[in-house]
């Protein structure tokens, strides 16, 4: 009767337990980085040690990273499993030779499981470690003796959902879990990884790959789900209790709740009876999607949406339309999905395949610093693709808008989160690989206002992989509206052409306004007025430089490069800087480099007066750039000792000899960012630039910007704009 007695209080301490850790959970926001089943093993040998396990972790402490959801299985497990083949166990009588099935035996011949260790490092450092069971992958199960699928599947064809299936569809292939061999074949890993790991929670993850019933019947069957998963909970439960604190249990399942349901995943039944305690929702992989209806989602939870969190997730990519090709989304296409989601409800956010970036691309290492909050996001670039859904039932509306051609006007909706009050606003377009296409005219409308004049984009393969041709463009910010956006495209000439991307893009310039602008407009004597200038030799490199070459034209500011012998020089080009100076904002330039080799064309700050002991003085090169497509980004130390950090970058696939492109710097007491036509592609913490310095535009001649030839002459370096923003 005491043993009794005793049981029945450690039950319910945890029950306890478990419920304040839902509400806290509920009450603070989350960002879930989720550790695919493969990307670390297939990182260098040498890294597969415990230290760098380690520090694999360490590189998401200190960070905005809540949680660490790691997947030890696809079909076979990346650890040495009693119930399930281990990835590197011989297939057709022979031991894989892929590098993951490598790497994860190295591990297991040294003794450690990489599971153990991440769990341990992310208590030490914070973190919520998780393990993600994948409920039924079939990736390449079309491919004979594929290392990742395992014996159980090859010999039982009949289990499939589709048995013995023919056709070429991988999810023909998956397992039925209406049928009770499959079920008991996946509730023993559970056990199994419940048992060995000791977790903050274990994560069903239904979408790898989102159909798991027989065709057709999926709603029939779906209790069948829902019994497996209260089995599963009663597992997690009496671990609980074992290890004395709650082990919680989440569900991934597609982003709408309908499309869910229809696919026998019922997870507002599983929330209501208490199965779950997380709700992952989310597209499968083929696109990420920005219509998830997280308030749909908490209406139909009432009262239990305040205790279970609904948690969009995304995936690495974007496609526009089902079989277009995806694209991979970078900081500003993030940052677009989580302002529209937040706007919807959604607190905490869920990155999947996200690791696939490394660790200090742009893509993905402000996500960690910044995270995801409301501030981060709105006042951050930002782009909202079209996209659908990319895991429904039969005939469940899957939300795809294109490929739509230009025949008559198409009309798409987008949804933003919150309007923009300060920035720039446009819609950008993509047109298909189709004749007539170079000479098409549209006209934009957004919620009924008329968009200016279109101009092209150089990087159309940015939208989409088939576009050939992106269009942009610009509104006013008080064209835009919260929430749902409508956006027409009309033709005017050319013919039909196929529209194959559109996205609106908001750049509320970080919260600052306009703060000084040269737009070059006036007479070239107006130049005089903003501007001082260089005039005379410059011993550093191959020419002299004076006011004469600055020459306004047309809007344009030219940098003219002469071959002509003056102030000792054999060539001659400009440089001119503000007369104005300036401490921290974001500065921007539209410019094309100089038509050859041998020329920097160069848009940077510089403190000016003193010497090189002067306190405080620098140098930071916004873009220092060689034909055709580089990009040089530098910080000097013009202060004592010199010293200098740089970085290059190239635009591939352009001629920015050719093509107008805007480069951009934010520079903040903290950081110093730089962007190529609003992408961020480097970041640096600000040590030493914290004086006021002026903007400075010049061409020059030198050696080590490629052959010094005579193709210089009568080339020169065309500024369109400089523009300066600082914070209200």
């Amino acid at each position: 009767m005491r043993s009794g007695h005793a049981h029945w209080r450690t039950r319910a301490g945890i029950g306890i337990l478990w419920g304040m850790a839902c509400v806290c959970q509920a009450q603070k926001p989350m960002l879930i980085i989720n550790e695919d089943n493969d990307h670390y093993f297939k990182q260098r040998p040498e890294r597969m040690t415990e230290a760098d396990l380690q520090a694999y972790i360490d590189t998401f402490a200190d960070t905005k990273v809540t949680h660490f959801f790691m997947c030890p299985n696809g079909q076979r497990t990346s650890y040495r499993s009693s119930v399930h083949e281990a990835i590197w166990d011989e297939v057709g009588g022979a031991m894989p030779t892929d590098m993951w099935c490598l790497n994860a035996k190295r591990l297991y011949d040294q003794g450690i499981d990489p599971y153990q260790v991440w769990i341990a490092r992310c208590r030490e450092k914070g973190i919520s470690p998780w393990i993600s069971m994948r409920m039924n992958d079939v990736h390449f199960v079309t491919t004979t003796n594929y290392f990742r699928n395992t014996t159980f599947w090859r010999s039982y064809p009949e289990l499939w959902r589709v048995p013995h299936a023919k056709s070429g569809n991988w999810t023909d292939y998956a397992f039925d879990y209406s049928k009770r061999e499959v079920r008991d074949y996946h509730l023993a890993l559970v056990r199994e990884l419940l048992e060995r790991y000791d977790t903050d929670g274990l994560e069903l993850d239904w979408m790898r790959f989102g159909y798991h019933l027989t065709p057709g019947k999926e709603r029939e069957q779906a209790p069948v789900l829902t019994e497996f998963t209260r089995q599963v909970r009663q597992l997690a439960d009496a671990w609980a209790v074992k290890r004395g604190h709650a082990v919680r249990l989440s569900a991934r399942v597609p982003s709408h709740p309908d499309a869910a349901a229809g696919l026998g995943m019922d997870a507002i039944g599983w929330a209501r009876q208490g199965l779950v305690d997380l709700l992952v929702v989310s597209p499968f992989f083929s696109t990420g999607d920005f219509d998830i209806p997280v308030e749909l989602w908490r209406e139909r939870l009432g009262g239990l949406a305040a205790k279970i969190p609904v948690i969009p997730a995304t995936d690495n990519g974007t496609a526009a339309y089902p079989g277009a090709p995806r694209i991979e989304n970078d900081l500003a296409t993030y940052y677009g999905w989580a302002a529209a989601l937040r706007h919807r409800g959604a607190e905490s956010f869920y990155l999947f395949n996200t690791v696939y970036h490394p660790l200090d691309q742009p893509s993905f290492r402000p996500i960690l610093d910044k995270g995801l909050d409301e501030d981060t996001v709105l006042n951050n670039l930002r782009r909202y693709p079209v996209a659908y859904r990319d895991t429904v039932p039969r005939g469940f509306p899957d939300g795809a808008q294109l490929p739509r051609t230009t025949e008559q006007a198409a009309t798409f909706s987008l949804a933003i989160g919150k309007r923009p009050v300060t920035g720039k606003v446009a819609v950008i377009i993509g047109l298909a690989d189709k004749p007539g296409v170079k000479e098409a005219t549209l006209t934009a409308r957004l919620n009924g206002q008329d968009g200016a004049a279109f101009t092209e984009l150089a990087t159309p393969k940015k939208y989409g992989g088939r576009t050939a041709r992106a269009l942009r463009f610009d509104f006013t910010t008080e064209a835009a509206c919260d929430g749902l956006n409508t956006v027409c495209i009309a033709p005017v000439a050319g013919g039909a052409q196929q529209i194959v991307w559109v996205e609106m893009e908001i750049d509320p310039m970080s919260g600052q306004r306009l703060a000084w602008q040269e737009e070059f407009n006036g007479a070239a004597a107006g130049l005089d007025a903003n501007w001082d200038f260089q005039n005379g030799p410059s011993g550093h490199i191959l020419c002299s430089r004076w006011r004469a070459n600055a020459a306004v034209t047309n809007g344009v500011c030219r940098l003219l490069n002469k071959k002509e012998t003056r102030g000792g020089q054999a060539w001659t080009s400009a440089s001119l800087w503000t007369k104005r100076t300036f401490q921290y904002g974001y500065f921007e330039c539209r410019y094309r480099y100089g038509a050859a080799t041998g020329l920097n064309n160069s848009f940077w700050l510089m403190t000016r007066g003193g010497t090189t002991n002067t306190p405080g003085r620098f140098e930071i090169d916004i873009n220092e750039g060689h034909s055709p497509n580089e990009v040089n980004m530098n910080i000097h130390n013009w202060s004592g000792q010199h010293w200098a950090k740089s970085k290059s970058w190239k635009a591939e696939g352009c001629d920015l000899t050719r093509e107008w492109h805007v480069y951009g710097l934010e520079w903040s007491a903290t950081q110093l960012v730089w962007f190529f036509d609003g992408q961020e592609i480097r970041r640096e913490t600000n040590a030493i630039c914290h004086s006021p310095a002026p903007v400075l535009l010049s061409s020059a001649i030198i050696k080590w910007a490629g052959p010094v030839t005579d193709q210089i002459d009568g080339t020169a370096m065309e500024v369109d704009y400089v523009r300066v923003y600082q914070r209200r």
